[in-house]
């Protein structure tokens, strides 16, 4: 048997992936595991309870395998918030630098998985300015590397 070639994401072949949301089963999942506080009324929870002190224990579960696609896809938005508060007043550079070099790769895993999120924290479509994110200048130069 030949070993699958691994796949080359790109944006015309990014184009059917869908959009994306987080699930409640997830967002609950994810809450037990971390100890971290959930409600329903927690409207953007991942942004709610993402702390940039516990970066590497949220990392750590990311690659462990043991999660669903849906709780990586809301894990993700755990760790890309908590480098986006790094990036913050006032920015903390040494500390966002290397987490962004963590999570880079992340992305670049699962493009599949998290385009929907790359695409919104790049503000694809949107006119840049003063008040845009911190990530979205690292997210659209991660799309610009895939050709997007």
């Amino acid at each position: 048997m030949v070993p699958e070639r691994p796949r080359r994401y790109t944006s015309s072949n990014m184009e059917d992936a869908i959009e994306r949301y987080p699930t409640a089963a997830a967002r609950q999942s994810l809450a037990r595991r971390l100890r971290l506080p959930y409600s329903d009324l927690m409207q953007d929870w991942e942004w709610e309870v993402a702390d940039a002190a516990r970066f590497r224990e949220f990392v750590e579960l990311y690659r462990s395998g043991s999660l669903s696609e849906d709780e990586m896809f809301s894990l993700m938005e755990i760790l890309i918030q908590c480098i986006e508060n790094m990036l913050e007043d006032p920015p903390d550079e040494f500390a966002a630098d290397p987490a962004w070099r963590t999570l880079r790769p992340l992305l670049m895993e699962r493009p599949d998985l998290h385009w929907c999120s790359m695409r919104y924290w790049a503000r694809v479509g949107k006119a840049h300015s003063a008040d845009e994110f911190a990530m979205a200048p690292r997210m659209r130069e991660l799309l610009a590397g895939m050709d997007c």
